[in-house]
């Protein structure tokens, strides 16, 4: 994230003056000067540095990581499980073409609902949510469908004792349904119920009515809190046609996946094999529609030519337009064609049935022949599932007994009995149906205008015999019609897992979530901080070259480091003054200033170690406070003269090395600031200080001036046109990007070349290459 930030500014740039850099302090790349420990060169970015910037505040990644993953345990802990359940249908060619929009049509998910009566949701509440149940429940609602009722109530049942229950239900707002009309009637602003009812009386009052039904094992979720839900048809029918799906295996095959996702196993398998069913029960309806249509227009023609021949018949030609143009002979007459043609099937199946049965004794198939028949005969019926009997219990006492014994004889005598009992009804019933027939053969004819069989004029015979045909098919297709859909499997779960909550998937943006939330903060934060907050900012903010890096340290303000000790701060002074003796090849750095933006950003400090580190490699060194409003270099060395340069600028006193005294540290002498002046300004344009320092060039290898601040007076410009080299101190997480901007406007427009920066107070692991 802060690469690609990164590559913006660096965009922005190069797009607009360079003055804006203080506002945006990163960039992307620095031109060539000193080599600096965040660049591997000139024109590459130590990625380790970036990522420095997150690695140090590894405590939020680790807070918003953990809290992200405990928000995910808890929503994978609190999700309702969602269930996916399948089946898989094999159709035609013709079938599959509008498969589509028939089976997962709103209306046909509707017919199926209605059918299932699934209005009704039932939950079981727990300390976290309420959980549907199907199954597993201990009472069953069956609502009057002629009152009035309220849906998207939550109506808790509490079994009392084997005598009582009670009903609970609060609510605002709550629908009146009619569940008769399937409408919403009306709504209720409040609803409070609490009522004790008796076990097997129907609840009843103003707006709800219904009867509840309890299981054998009631009891045993007496301590758990049940409630139900009336939801409207089109509640129902939405949901489980916006969870309804279906593609085929592949492009080429005819099997067709039906799947549907719920919280309820058991529900989502009754309903796709209802729905299966429902779908079928359409599809022969409409086949047997289109059969009817096409019988009617059958029927139709074959009435008007036997019309045509009684007329004929009777001398007068041609047809009777008044007769054909009455719509009612032509309906009475399709009604009994009609009759004629279930009589026959009837005839047939009586006729067949008493065939198999003088044939054998074969259980089986009398039990598929009933099957055929959706109207048989009561006593029929009755003496089918006699016969039936007393043959599988034959069948048994051939295995279990001798033939010949009393229990067998008493079963044969059984099965003889009803065998002729059956013979003598099926006999009835062909003799019957036989003399139906033929009052219905001499109503049609009435009806077509004939008492007798007429020739059919050889004219009409011809398409007479082809109507007959094709009526006879017509008939046999109705009779076999039906849809070609066959279940190959029953509904079952797919997968062992719920598809929702996706584990996984959760879980996955919880990690990504509590990584990027902290990281997207930091950035932001990072981006509206004017403050130098990290090595990095500094660095990739100027083109000032770097001098070093001076480590943070947790001792008093006015510590002095010492070779004795071998430390981070020891080592970043004396790598300072290491890059200080090659910048020194071939220039004269003998005079050193140091300065920063502000007061409290370590200038002092820095100067006083620097020049302590410079008289520790052996060099005479004088440390020079030119800090006239604020001096402190007294208070490292607890120097207490009153007496230092102030003086020696105002007052025609004797040698400034009277004022120079010698230091505990080896090589290092101070000149300290003397009394405290409010406005020096005019001692430092004077020309005693360049005679001073021309003197003390002589004298030391090495001048460091600890000057004021450069942000807050302007002492510091008149004295670095005399310095060799001018440190300008940017302190970590304190100097702000404004003060940044300044001198890097300066060093741009070349009004100052000899400018390093010193970069103070660096945090551990906020700079990856530290050289020593």
């Amino acid at each position: 994230m802060s690469v690609i930030l990164d590559t913006f500014r660096s965009i922005w740039h190069s797009q607009f003056n360079s003055d804006f850099r203080g506002l945006l302090p990163l960039r992307m790349f620095k031109p060539s000067g000193i080599t600096n420990p965040y660049h591997y060169g000139d024109d590459t970015i130590n990625i380790m540095a970036h990522l420095g910037r997150f690695t140090n505040r590894w405590p939020y990644f680790m807070i918003g990581l953990i809290s992200a993953l405990i928000l995910a345990f808890i929503q994978i802990k609190t999700s309702t499980r969602v269930y996916k359940v399948g089946t898989k249908i094999i159709v035609s060619e013709k079938e599959k073409s509008d498969l589509h929009d028939l089976l997962v049509s709103p209306d046909l998910v509707r017919e199926t609902v209605k059918g299932m009566g699934t209005t009704i949701a039932y939950f079981r509440e727990n300390s976290f949510q309420a959980k549907p149940e199907y199954e597993n429940r201990f009472f069953t609602i069956k609502i009057d469908s002629s009152a009035l009722q309220m849906i998207g109530l939550d109506i808790y049942i509490e079994l009392l004792n084997r005598e009582s229950f009670r009903v609970i239900a609060t609510g605002d707002e709550i629908k009146l349904y009619d569940p008769k009309n399937y409408q919403v009637v009306g709504l209720i602003d409040e609803v409070e119920i609490d009522e004790v009812v008796s076990v097997g009386q129907r609840f009843q009052n103003e707006h709800l009515s219904f009867d509840v039904f309890f299981f054998d094992d009631a009891f045993s979720f007496q301590n758990e809190k049940f409630f139900f839900r009336i939801h409207s048809l089109e509640q129902r029918t939405s949901f489980f046609h916006k969870h309804l799906k279906i593609e085929p295996l592949n492009e080429e095959s005819n099997i067709i996946i039906l799947t549907l996702e719920g919280p309820l196993v058991e529900l989502s398998k009754d309903f796709l094999n209802a729905h299966i069913e429902t779908y079928k029960k359409r599809k022969k309806e409409i086949a047997v529609q289109k059969v009817k249509t096409r019988l009617e227009y059958l029927n139709k023609r074959i009435f008007e030519i036997l019309s045509f021949t009684h007329k004929e018949s009777n001398g007068k030609p041609g047809f009777n337009d008044s007769l054909l143009t009455d719509s009612l002979p032509i309906a009475l007459w399709s009604d009994l064609e009609e009759k004629r043609m279930q009589s026959q099937r009837e005839k047939r199946f009586y006729e067949v049935l008493l065939q198999k049965l003088e044939e054998g004794e074969n259980p089986k198939q009398i039990e598929d022949l009933k099957k055929i028949d959706q109207e048989i005969d009561p006593v029929l019926d009755v003496l089918l599932v006699k016969y039936v009997h007393l043959l599988e219990e034959k069948e048994d006492l051939a295995l279990k007994t001798v033939k010949k014994g009393p229990l067998w004889q008493l079963n044969q005598m059984g099965v003889n009995k009803t065998f002729e009992e059956l013979k003598g009804h099926l006999h009835k019933r062909v003799d019957s149906l036989y003399l139906q027939l033929a009052e219905i053969r001499k109503e049609l004819q009435r009806i077509s205008g004939s008492e007798q069989e007429n020739e059919i004029p050889k004219e009409f015979s011809e398409e007479y015999e082809q109507l007959l045909e094709a009526r006879s098919e017509v008939i046999r297709s109705l009779e076999s019609v039906s849809s070609d859909a066959e279940v190959i499997e029953n509904a079952r779960l797919v997968g062992r897992n719920p598809v929702e909550p996706k584990k996984s998937f959760i879980l996955l943006i919880a990690v990504i979530a509590g990584l990027g939330i902290p990281a997207g903060v930091i950035v932001f934060q990072d981006f509206l901080n004017q403050k130098m907050t990290k090595p990095l900012d500094i660095e990739s903010g100027t083109n000032i070259p770097v001098l070093g890096f001076i480590t943070h340290h947790d001792k008093e303000d006015d510590y002095l480091i010492s070779s004795e000790y071998d430390s981070d701060l020891y080592d970043s002074f004396r790598y300072v003054r290491k890059k200080m003796h090659y910048l020194n090849e071939g220039h004269s750095l003998q005079l050193i200033g140091l300065t920063s933006s502000d007061s409290g950003e370590g200038k002092t400090f820095c100067a006083t170690n620097l020049a302590v580190s410079l008289a520790d490699g052996g060099y005479s060194t004088l440390l020079v406070d030119l800090d006239l409003r604020r001096p402190r270099v007294n208070r490292y060395f607890k120097n207490k003269s009153e007496k230092g340069l102030v003086d020696y600028l105002s007052e025609d006193s004797g040698s400034i090395f009277d004022l120079i005294f010698q230091t505990n540290v080896d090589h290092l002498s101070v000149l300290p600031a003397g009394k405290l002046q409010s406005n020096p300004l005019e001692l430092l344009k004077g020309n005693k200080l360049i005679e001073l320092i021309k003197d003390l060039r002589q004298e030391f290898d090495y001048i460091i001036m600890d000057t004021p601040p450069v942000g807050l007076v302007s002492d510091f410009t008149l004295l670095m046109k005399h310095t060799d080299l001018n440190i300008y101190l940017v302190r970590e997480s304190t100097t702000q990007a404004h003060a940044l901007n300044w001198i890097n406007g300066i060093f741009d427009r070349k009004e100052m070349t000899n400018i390093g920066l010193l970069i103070n107070d660096v945090k551990p692991g906020n700079i990856s290459v530290y050289p020593k």
